[in-house]
């Protein structure tokens, strides 16, 4: 299911001056250096008007789109740790066996479980020896450390959980990460920037309908986004209270160990500004898909001023 939300942002841009070296980038060095000789050429008057805040009327547009995952990848970590590397080898391999077996069982192809060797370590230790009169401590290598990493394409997070305990049955307890995934986000995208076009053309419609002729449309920018739900979660870090007024007098001086205060993670959803959204809080977790269109008017005191600057010209000649 995909929600659909139209985000009704209005923004006014009274302040805008172009200068030479804009022009420069936006039309070209003929046009920079075009807006210099004219600058060059006329001489300081009360009577010449330049580019002022009022000149531009810019209306903004924006949507965004909820996209449930079609797919997600799960990713674990297998390790072993022996006296030697080749024994790291041995028990890693056999651990991804019994896993992949497993995941048969409960439905999963094996072609979308996918090994990752990432290392083997030496590992040490200290030791402490004597020599003489004299104690010291001598690091020794004590044996190897092997990681290899499964990666596993999960329909949706109820089989995700289903792997999961199967890699915990195994004796596997690292997971690494959850990707989200979806195969048509470029479509989303597009259909996203549709939707905020069309939002700001709506609000033109009404917003300059108070003008008695439209202003014409000078400039369109955009902008495209996506929030995959990974990056949507907040985590709350509790903070112990400062007040020590419940720790008895006596007790003050010696040095306090606080308890263990664990962090609290949710799922929080897309936090952009919506003037229109769902009437229920984010409930799972979905691909954000965010678009910003922005068109800009040429406002009335656009048109006076070049028409005075016209003016000006003509008096002159």
């Amino acid at each position: 299911m995909i929600r659909i939300t139209i985000v009704l942002g209005i923004l006014f841009a009274f302040g805008i001056q172009i200068p030479g070296s804009a022009l420069a980038q936006g039309g070209g060095m003929g046009a920079g250096a075009a807006y210099s000789a004219f600058q060059n050429q006329t001489p300081p008057t009360t009577q010449s008007a330049q580019p002022n805040q009022s000149e531009f009327i810019a209306v903004k547009g924006s949507a965004e789109i909820a996209v449930v995952p079609e797919s997600l990848r799960l990713v674990f970590a297998v390790t072993a740790k022996s006296a030697a590397s080749k024994e790291c080898s041995v028990q890693t391999a056999q651990t991804i066996a019994a896993i992949r077996i497993q995941l048969a069982e409960i439905g999963v192809d094996d072609q979308n479980v996918v090994e990752d060797f990432i290392v083997m370590l030496p590992t040490y230790d200290w030791e402490l020896k004597k020599s003489g009169d004299t104690e010291y401590l001598e690091e020794r290598l004590t044996g190897y450390r092997m990681q290899t990493n499964l990666h596993v394409l999960c329909k949706n997070e109820l089989e995700a959980n289903q792997i999961m305990k199967v890699a915990f049955t195994n004796g596997v307890n690292e997971i690494i990460s959850f990707d989200y995934w979806h195969s048509k986000l470029e479509e989303y995208k597009q259909q996203a920037i549709n939707n905020a076009l069309q939002a700001a053309q709506e609000k033109s419609e009404i917003l300059l309908s108070v003008f008695p002729e439209k202003p014409l449309v000078m400039n369109i920018d955009h902008s495209a986004s996506v929030s995959f739900p990974q990056s949507l979660y907040k985590t709350i870090q509790p903070k112990p209270s400062n007040d020590n007024s419940i720790v008895p007098y006596r007790w003050k001086n010696f040095l306090k160990i606080r308890a263990h205060r664990p962090l609290t993670t949710y799922y929080a959803g897309s936090n952009n500004f919506a003037d229109v959204t769902t009437a229920k809080p984010p409930m799972n977790p979905e691909i954000m898909v965010y678009s910003e269109v922005t068109l800009t008017y040429g406002s009335p005191t656009r048109v006076q001023r070049m028409e005075l600057e016209r003016a000006i010209g003509q008096s002159k000649n």
